[in-house]
């Protein structure tokens, strides 16, 4: 085992972008599967005892190493080109996907006047007048975890719904996939993201690092993204994202930031009813279920959690972080029981319900 297991690092990589956890499931699994398998003969030896354990230390180690990678500038410089085939789904079914997200009232709000604005814009061009002269570039203002990513790529969609771009692609990056170490490679590298998200949104996170540094190419990479968002106003739409102290810096920066972004979403941070809403929405995307135990367990963590949050705090990825804590007490709990049943292999107890912060 002194390779990484290539499943479970690629389950991770589209964990990262999918915002899943399916490699956790999946070495969950396993780790019950190598059990089962050591049971068959009516005991457990100690060395078999040790081999699952090593399978168990082996599945981790492999998507831990899979998140380092993902960490390092080569792998955060990695665009995540979500062309989806369903990029052209009816627009009823996208407004009714956005509605279905949990929490977000004031975002879901803001959604609707502007599906409403190009609606009238599709109109008027339909007949023959002047489109209105407003940018259709967005500011994304909200801490990790808030739907930011999610609520972008259905806007995407929604706009090439509406005819207002010609894919409805979404290109995510962020300062790394922009900015290069050497004069007039900053350019050509953001230039290149721009090409990949034309006909699509480009949604940049973390734009504020962009600004605010001497000799640095930050500023390269913005002129080059004005310059660009200039040529192709009919065909791209750009969203920047972050915190929101710090999106207003980047925002009064420069004019032409200011006067290219003058729409704004807030996307508030989840209470703990919602987190509780999101992670039973993760058990049972994962075909589980929760006892009154354990739901009642996962409240009050949330509650506990909400009140200590700072800006780092992690709001629906927290949420996930906790399922996937809870698959792995799970896996634990259940390979010490003699008779598993299918009910106790879909079934969260409180037992399996604890931070480990």
């Amino acid at each position: 085992m002194d390779c990484p297991s290539g499943i479970t690092k690629g389950l991770a990589v589209l964990d990262f972008r999918d915002g899943t956890s399916t490699a956790v499931k999946y070495a969950s699994q396993m780790v019950i599967f190598a059990n089962v398998l050591a049971r068959a003969d009516g005991s457990v030896k100690a060395v078999e005892k040790h081999g699952i354990a090593q399978v168990e230390e082996w599945l981790t180690a492999s998507r831990e190493s899979a998140a380092r990678e993902i960490a390092t500038p080569a792998g955060a410089s990695v665009l995540r080109l979500n062309t989806h085939l369903d990029a052209r789904r009816p627009f009823d079914d996208l407004l009714a996907d956005l509605r279905a997200l949990t929490g977000l009232a004031t975002v879901k709000n803001e959604v609707d006047d502007l599906v409403a604005f190009l609606q009238v814009q599709g109109i008027r061009k339909d007949r023959g007048m002047a489109p209105s002269a407003v940018s259709r570039h967005l500011v994304f203002y909200g801490n990790p975890g808030t739907g930011k990513t999610v609520v972008a790529r259905l806007l995407s969609r929604i706009y090439a719904s509406l005819g207002f771009l010609s894919k409805g692609h979404m290109v995510e990056t962020e300062r790394s996939g922009l900015v290069a170490g050497f004069v007039g490679q900053t350019a050509i590298k953001t230039r290149e993201v721009c090409d990949k998200a034309r006909g699509g949104v480009l949604f940049i996170d973390e734009a504020y690092t962009l600004v605010g540094k001497d000799q640095d190419f930050g500023q390269e990479a913005i002129d080059t993204l004005l310059k660009f968002m200039e040529d192709n106003r009919d065909d791209l739409v750009v969203v920047v994202a972050g915190y929101p102290d710090k999106m207003a810096g980047f925002l009064n920066s420069n004019p032409g930031i200011r006067s290219r972004f003058t729409r704004c979403m807030n996307f508030q941070d989840y209470s703990p009813e919602e987190l509780s809403s999101i992670f039973a929405a993760f058990c049972k995307e994962g075909g589980f279920t929760l006892s009154d135990g354990a739901s009642a367990k996962a409240k009050g963590i949330f509650e506990e959690q909400y009140l200590q949050r700072d800006e780092t705090f992690g709001n629906a990825r927290f949420a996930r972080n906790l399922f996937e804590q809870c698959l792995v007490r799970h896996a634990r709990r259940i390979t010490k029981a003699d008779n598993i049943t299918d009910g106790m292999l879909t079934t969260l107890e409180e037992d399996d319900v604890e931070w480990v912060g």
